[in-house]
């Protein structure tokens, strides 16, 4: 089985499947029934960073094939023949070897904890045929 991944007009990934045929020789036929518009690209499932990796993890002797695998909202450069995720931002630059974006240089501002506001806690006692909810002092009989 290989990995297709379908690219629209301005080489965003929409979608990646699973195919033991190769989706580019669909009839003309079923493109119009599937609504089929972009062209289709074989990914590796194997390869991240520019590197193809073995089922155990490891690196292989094989090359990487097209960067990194595809997934959906990534980008295919055709001068790189490679898939590359959306760039974290205007500063970042995409290593051409690698594959992956490295952020700006110089002085970067600093990581800051999200502020998470925790949710109310709920707690459920359960007998053989009631259910008592807490959080609203309610009592279903099962």
């Amino acid at each position: 089985m290989a990995h297709y991944a379908l690219v629209n007009k301005d080489n965003i990934v929409l979608r990646v499947i699973v195919c033991d045929i190769d989706p580019i020789s669909f009839n003309e036929q079923r493109k119009e029934a599937e609504a089929v518009q972009g062209r289709w690209l074989q990914t590796s499932y194997n390869t991240r960073g520019g590197i193809h990796y073995n089922q155990d993890g490891t690196p292989s002797e094989k090359p990487g094939f097209r960067g990194n695998y595809a997934g959906v909202g990534d980008t295919y450069i055709d001068e790189l023949d490679a898939f590359v995720l959306p760039s974290p931002g205007p500063l970042w630059t995409l290593d051409t070897t690698t594959f992956q974006w490295k952020p700006p240089t110089g002085t970067q501002p600093p990581v800051t904890q999200p502020q998470v506001t925790p949710l109310p806690f709920k707690t459920f006692e359960y007998s053989s045929n009631t259910i008592h909810d807490s959080g609203s002092n309610n009592v279903r009989t099962l």
